[in-house]
């Protein structure tokens, strides 16, 4: 009768054994952030310039975080480089005025007119860009948090290819 008790008890004590080391691999699963980044790209050759784009999306568990990019329009035309230049600054500041979460320089190398840019999507004030322009609610989920696959989204609409 003792060999059957301590049978028993050896045998319910490798079960507990067995539930605590699944219960830690559960856990430590759960709480894991998947971290990591998205390039996105696109080139486009017009007869007066050229415009090269360069972008990374960087997310945690599938929500956007940052986005940093850089910019280059490329002529021998300074009006056109001049008229990038003026339009970028007025979408970048109205942008950060309105909503927030936007970091940007400009430089020039020769011909090429360089623009970086940050976009920090926790500091941004997503809801009322939402609000103001409706097309962006197809892009935010119901925490009016831009995810990693309507970014993708987005950036294809305007002719980008994602990786």
């Amino acid at each position: 009768m003792f060999r059957t008790i301590e049978k028993e008890r050896v045998g319910f004590m490798k079960k507990i054994g067995l539930f605590l080391v699944l219960m830690m691999f559960l856990f430590a699963g759960c709480g894991e952030e998947k971290t990591g980044y998205l390039e996105c790209n696109n080139s486009r050759n017009e007869e007066t310039f050229s415009t090269k784009t360069e972008v990374k999306v960087y997310y945690e568990n599938n929500i956007v975080k940052t986005v940093e990019s850089i910019e280059k329009v490329t002529s021998d035309d300074e009006s056109i480089l001049e008229y990038f230049e003026e339009a970028l600054i007025e979408s970048y500041a109205s942008l950060s005025e309105n909503y927030g979460g936007y970091t940007y320089n400009f430089e020039y190398e020769g011909n090429t007119l360089i623009s970086k840019t940050t976009i920090n999507y926790e500091v941004m004030d997503l809801k009322a860009l939402v609000n103001d322009d409706s097309s962006m609610s197809t892009y935010v989920n119901a925490n009016n948090q831009i995810t990693k696959t309507s970014i993708k989204a987005m950036y294809s609409v305007l002719g980008l290819t994602c990786k």
